[in-house]
C-alpha cells in the first residue's frame, strides 16, 4: 500500500494536455523523497479533478485513473468546493 500525506506533500507540477490520457509529473520537494519525480495522469470535469500518480520514484506511468487493493498507485478526486 502506498502511504503519502498529500498536505506534506510539496513540489512543482508540470502537465502535458495534448496526450492521451493527460499527464502530469510532481518533482517533490521535501525530505523524504527530495527530488524525485511522481509521474501519473489526471482528468478534469468543470470542479473536479482525477488524479492517479506511480509511487515517487517510480518510471512507469500508470495508464488508467484507478487503484486497486494490492496497488503502489494514488488515486484521488478534487473537488472545488463553491462559495
Amino acid at each position: 500500500m502506498l502511504r503519502l500525506c498529500l498536505a506534506c506533500l510539496k513540489g512543482t507540477f508540470k502537465t502535458d494536455a495534448t496526450k492521451k490520457p493527460k499527464t502530469i509529473d510532481m518533482v517533490v520537494k521535501e525530505v523524504r523523497n527530495d527530488g524525485k519525480t511522481i509521474v501519473g495522469i489526471y482528468e478534469q470535469d468543470g470542479d473536479t479533478l482525477k488524479w492517479c500518480a506511480a509511487e515517487p520514484g517510480t518510471t512507469e506511468r500508470p495508464t488508467e485513473l484507478s487503484s486497486g487493493d494490492r496497488s503502489k498507485r494514488l488515486f484521488v478526486t478534487l473537488r472545488r468546493e463553491k462559495k
